[in-house]
């Protein structure tokens, strides 16, 4: 209860929500403490930790943090801590002490590599490593851990570029280059004013023109950078590993658990890599879905069902989409379309063909959307504006009309998301 109430005031922002979530997570604290379950102590001030958090109450925040790690380390089956040292380097960070940050960012680092070794949650601690140091003002090393970072995850997955550490490199180097940036723009005001003297006429059409594509290319970069932000939700990752955990050690299925864990692995990298991918095929978007759903039924066991289908005069593996459109709506209806449903919830994905286009159907049967556009929805709007966001992309550089409509489905019950896109084949994006 401690956890869901948490859930839902992370998504909506009522301050009953999280009252009631302390409140939960005190009882479950005591009740654990009790029969000295570590396992679920060690949950209940995670709790605490990101309510704390939430409050903007950070010294708490690092109190709930020290807790959470004293217990994971009396669990009898030794567990990985680098996930809440990580978490207690982030609330450092928050209250502006950096050199505790990098501290505990530090010692995340040494439990990541000792147990985990080359793995996508050693890439991941590497990665909030980089934005930590960055914030201390420690380029060097933000520099450092960001190409750790990019070296590990291309060794694990596939070799990708290094924006972010050109980023990190011109923010390192940008105090030296400021005499000279000021020099251009004192020359470059010179000769806008020799220009309107002499041609008022063709400076103002080619200031227009300038200021068009700066426009242009200015909001290309702004939807690429809201897309690179707009992974899967944190939470999703500390539930699923924590509904491993437990499987782990209440269940003795050695197979089970591999299985499992290999598909959390691979949801993982997919996640990671669809940072820099701009199209998967639909076979790998499938494959990408059904592993995501499996994973998801380990948190919520016989709570739904699913279905992913593609009409057989498709190319699945040829036919290319936008990578990371369908897992936020499918991600929306879990967590918040079937919440409080008393029958059988099922989501559907279907792709099909459309005259000479590409039709994706998300649809579920959970509780709708009442009272506003489905697209402005608090649940919806985040998973449409990524979408919203690919498609933009997608059309500026294809020159196509792809677009998409949400809306509540004709029997009362549940979603429906409709997405348009042009058949594009491997081929097609190679050239």
């Amino acid at each position: 209860m401690a956890f869901e109430y948490e859930q839902e005031y992370s998504t909506k922002g009522r301050r009953g929500l999280m009252d009631s979530s302390v409140m939960y997570s005190a009882i479950a604290l005591k009740a654990a403490l009790k029969r000295r379950d570590h396992f679920e102590i060690t949950r209940c001030f995670r709790v605490l930790e990101s309510n704390a958090v939430s409050k903007e109450d950070y010294q708490a925040a690092v109190r709930y943090a020290d807790s959470a790690i004293f217990h994971l380390k009396k669990i009898k089956i030794p567990m990985n801590p680098a996930a809440l040292y990580v978490t207690k380097a982030l609330d450092y960070a928050d209250l502006k002490n950096h050199s505790e940050a990098q501290r505990w960012i530090d010692t995340s680092i040494y439990y990541a590599e000792k147990m985990e070794g080359k793995t996508p949650a050693t890439a991941a601690v590497y990665g909030q490593a980089a934005q930590i140091f960055e914030k201390a003002g420690n380029l060097p090393r933000a520099i450092a851990a960001m190409k750790i970072y990019n070296h590990m995850k291309d060794s694990v997955f596939t070799q990708e570029r290094l924006v972010k550490i050109n980023e990190l490199e011109q923010k390192y180097y940008k105090e030296k280059n400021e005499n000279t940036i000021k020099d251009l723009a004192r020359k470059k005001q010179f000769y806008l004013f020799l220009a309107i003297a002499g041609l008022l006429g063709i400076a103002a059409v080619s200031f227009f023109l300038r200021q068009q594509a700066l426009t242009y290319k200015k909001n290309i970069l702004e939807a690429e950078q809201r897309l690179n932000r707009a992974r899967m939700n944190p939470h999703f990752f500390f539930n699923a590993l924590t509904a491993l955990q437990k499987f782990a050690v209440t269940e003795n299925n050695p197979q089970a658990m591999a299985t499992n864990l290999s598909r959390f692995s691979n949801i993982m990298r997919e996640t990671l890599e669809s940072t820099y991918k701009e199209y998967v095929s639909i076979e790998q978007e499938m494959d990408f879905l059904e592993e995501y759903l499996d994973v998801q039924s380990i948190r919520f066991p016989q709570a739904f069902s699913y279905e992913i289908k593609a009409d057989h005069d498709l190319e699945v593996d040829e036919l290319l989409i936008p990578s990371m459109i369908i897992q936020p709506f499918v991600e929306n209806s879990i967590e918040h379309g079937f919440s409080g449903i008393e029958y059988q919830a099922n989501i559907q994905v279907e792709f099909k063909k459309d005259d000479k286009s590409l039709l994706v159907l998300i649809s579920d049967n959970g509780l709708g959307i009442r009272g506003e556009s489905p697209e402005n929805h608090q649940h919806i709007s985040r998973a449409s504006q990524i979408l919203k966001d690919r498609i933009y992309l997608l059309n500026l550089k294809l020159k196509t009309k792809a677009g998409f409509h949400i809306d509540n489905e004709a029997s009362g019950k549940g979603v429906i998301v409709k997405i348009n896109l042009p058949l594009l084949y491997k081929n097609q994006s190679q050239s």
